[in-house]
């Protein structure tokens, strides 16, 4: 969810370009579709989620990435 809100943000400044965008999950079980409630509220505010993947966050992925944006304290805790 918060992958598609963000591209869907620096697409409409026109920065998409600017950045390469992943989404990991703390607690998704891998290759599941998005969660219902996810899908349902990031249709109402974005792009639709009917594509999603999911995978889990590992510690490559955080060694690679030059920033990490968490939704919730627990996610951010998880990653500790």
């Amino acid at each position: 969810m918060a992958e598609a809100l963000f591209r869907a943000r620096a697409e409409q400044v026109g920065h998409a370009s600017r950045w390469r965008l992943e989404s990991a999950g703390t607690w998704g079980m891998e290759g599941q579709a998005a969660y219902p409630l996810a899908a349902t509220l990031t249709q109402q505010r974005g792009p639709p989620l009917d594509k999603h993947v999911a995978r889990t966050v590992t510690a490559d992925l955080l060694r690679e990435a030059d920033m990490v944006v968490v939704m919730t304290r627990s996610h951010r805790d998880a990653l500790s």
